[in-house]
């Protein structure tokens, strides 16, 4: 769910053909390294031109999309998304033997990595010694589709990053079909000449139920279920479509013809609740509320929300979010999270990049939603998103970090798509906390040590002592960007 102006198209990142989905996918081995996470963008390149980058907000970041493309009729008068490589196939006539085809599209690679590719591990990214790579991979006649993309794959494995890889047509198929509305909606935030803000359809997967119901690309979302979404964003937009299998969520929504209609439309999938909690004692024995929250999904904050409601309302004093083993997910859910604790104009995250779109400071919202203690437990596989949140709690002197040293995952891919239905992942940018730490670099270290128990996983916690005294020495972070090394200086120019 990417803003994007009237004329381009911005697609995100859904689902990975290999690997971890730091977006929609939640089981993650540590050490295979993931599609991407974070600001992730699925950009549609045209051959032969520069690339035209489409932009992403990081106040949108690692959005729930399906299908892609426009849509048209076929033979058979049935409406199809077309533009996307769910639906694209090579025609009888073939350009997969043409060596200046085929020569055209590993220029075209090869000019996505040099305009955006950021050296985010330091290996030495030198665009004249890619220039060169360039000129090796195109001496000699490419005679063959497979042939080119080898010589892709060659390219980029000159780069030595784990995380910028090549997809070839049938994985980016298989990430473009994943939906997560429940009812194969895909929703974007869209300006118009004026500089207004809709939530448009992007684009909407063949033989779904918004697709039985008449949606098509470019319609309006006007409300969900007699809410109306103006001012929205579209992950919100896509959490208040969620809801039980088989239900049914009203949709009001309005065409480019400016005709407004209603559909009522079954959800075809449920989403897991991944928030667990329950009250128990702390280390004085006072009641605190326990919040457990396995991944990032669109529903992570409402069942946050409702958790701490509930554990208020039973007594709780003071709160434990456990971060255990979360590897991630979707980085804007960990955002809207971390939100939930923090200060109007705190911040919550610094984003680095080469290019402006991923130049970002995202803050925090309105006021917090309680100011009892809180305590964040973290391990070694807390990962991506969980240290976007942990980072940002403890850093504004919100929360104490209790457990083990964190994964270090903390870079941003976004997915370009290439002329022939074959894409790129490559690494674009990376997080930085409040504090200006590097996430991906150095992981966060925890404020206490604690090596689990075999039977309490989670304790002992620090004591109240213990907690006073370290947040009475907490120093909050300056406001503005972090003084890190200017980005240029990781591209030899």
């Amino acid at each position: 769910m990417t803003r994007t102006g009237s004329a381009r198209t911005a697609y995100p990142l859904t689902a990975p053909p290999v690997g971890h989905d730091e977006s929609a996918l939640t089981h993650h081995t540590p050490g295979l390294p993931p599609i991407h996470a974070g600001v992730t963008v699925l950009h549609s390149l045209h051959p032969h031109t520069s690339t035209r980058h489409r932009s992403s907000e990081t106040g949108h970041i690692g959005k729930l999309e399906s299908s892609i493309g426009d849509t048209a009729e076929s033979k058979d008068g049935e409406q199809r998304v077309v533009g996307n490589p769910v639906e694209k196939s090579l025609p009888a006539a073939s350009p997969d033997l043409n060596p200046e085809v085929n020569a055209n599209l590993v220029l075209e690679a090869w000019n996505v990595v040099d305009q955006v590719y950021l050296d985010a591990r330091g290996k030495g990214f030198d665009r004249e010694a890619w220039a060169a790579k360039r000129d090796e991979a195109l001496k000699h006649p490419i005679r063959s589709r497979i042939a080119a993309y080898s010589a892709i794959r060659g390219l980029l494995g000159s780069l030595h990053d784990p995380y910028t890889r090549f997809l070839a047509p049938d994985q980016f198929q298989a990430l473009s079909k994943f939906d997560v509305s429940g009812i194969g909606l895909n929703m974007g935030e869209v300006d118009d000449d004026a500089g207004v803000t809709s939530l448009r359809v992007l684009g909407v997967v063949h033989d779904s139920t918004a697709h039985a119901a008449g949606i098509r690309q470019g319609d309006e979302l006007l409300s969900v279920g007699g809410v109306f979404v103006k001012g929205k964003s579209a992950f919100e937009a896509t959490s208040l479509i969620q809801g039980p299998v088989g239900q049914p969520v009203t949709l009001q929504l309005q065409r480019p013809t400016g005709e407004t209609f209603e559909a009522v439309i079954p959800r075809g999938k449920e989403a897991q609740q991944p928030v667990t909690y329950k009250l128990q004692k702390d280390a004085e024995g006072r009641p605190a509320g326990y919040v457990k929250l396995r991944d990032f999904s669109a529903l992570a904050k409402k069942g946050v929300v409702d958790a701490v409601e509930k554990l208020r309302e039973a007594g709780a004093q003071s709160f434990i979010l456990d971060l255990q083993d979360n590897l991630g997910g979707l980085v804007q859910a960990g955002i809207e999270i971390a939100r939930l604790f923090l200060g109007e104009g705190e911040t919550v995250v610094y984003t680095v990049g080469r290019t402006p779109e991923t130049q970002k400071n995202v803050l925090a919202q309105g006021q917090a939603l309680f100011s009892a203690p809180l305590i964040v437990l973290v391990n070694e596989s807390t990962a991506s998103a969980s240290e976007i949140v942990a980072g940002a709690l403890r850093d504004n002197c919100r929360a104490l970090l209790v457990g083990n040293k964190t994964y270090g995952k903390g870079l941003i891919q976004s997915v370009y798509e290439l002329s022939d239905g074959s894409a790129l992942a490559i690494t674009v940018g990376k997080y930085i906390t409040p504090g200006h730490i590097d996430i991906d670099k150095y992981g966060i270290e925890p404020d206490f040590l604690r090596t689990p128990g075999p039977f309490n996983w989670f304790l002992p916690l620090p004591s109240v002592k213990e907690s006073e005294g370290k947040l009475k020495s907490c120093v909050p972070p300056e406001i503005g960007p972090p003084k890190l090394p200017s980005v240029a200086s990781v591209v030899k120019s």
